[in-house]
């Protein structure tokens, strides 16, 4: 089983416990930072390591994390995800915004957008897929001109990069 299906499993019974009124966002942030570090990664990768220092190490990383939380990371360093939390939190905060209809675009862009344009870009997207949309926007010269969209796991790419190489592939057919 994949890690992002095992991830999403986690995600969505933390995503229960938010709508139920718990307060998770804060902690779990702290404690998907916390096991994202690269001096903390492969202590809590080490299967040699006991399960009860993983859970203790992130607990008194994330500071204060609530109950429900400490009881999450042990059950995850119990099952030897402790790993996975940096997805978890990913996906977790990808539920809250699809539940408050908001998501978040990757923009591609070969030269920077200026506000009115980045705007104009998030009010379009908001209008095509009507919800709230929040765009991030990155520089990268090699796409020429035009722009690559990043929604979840769908693209769109309008880039000169892509349809330059979609006619030279045309004319060598």
């Amino acid at each position: 089983m994949s890690t992002q299906v095992i991830a999403r499993r986690y995600a969505r019974a933390l995503f229960d416990l938010a709508r139920d009124g718990v307060d998770i966002e804060p902690g779990l942030a702290r404690l998907a930072e916390a096991a994202a570090h690269d001096e903390v990664r492969p202590y809590l990768a080490d299967p040699e390591l006991p399960l009860d220092a993983k859970a203790g190490l992130l607990i008194k990383l994330a500071a204060s994390s609530g109950k429900e939380l400490e009881r999450f990371v042990g059950l995850l360093c119990e099952r030897g995800k402790a790993v996975l939390l940096p997805e978890i939190h990913a996906l977790f905060d990808q539920m809250q915004r699809e539940a408050a209809d908001q998501v978040t675009a990757e923009v591609v862009v070969a030269t920077e957008l200026d506000a009115k344009k980045k705007k104009a870009l998030t009010e379009s997207l908001g209008k095509m897929l009507d919800k709230k949309v929040s765009v991030t926007v990155h520089q990268d010269k090699d796409i020429i001109g035009g722009m690559v969209v990043r929604i979840g796991d769908r693209q769109i790419d309008h880039s000169v990069r892509s349809r330059l190489e979609n006619l030279r592939r045309q004319i060598a057919a």
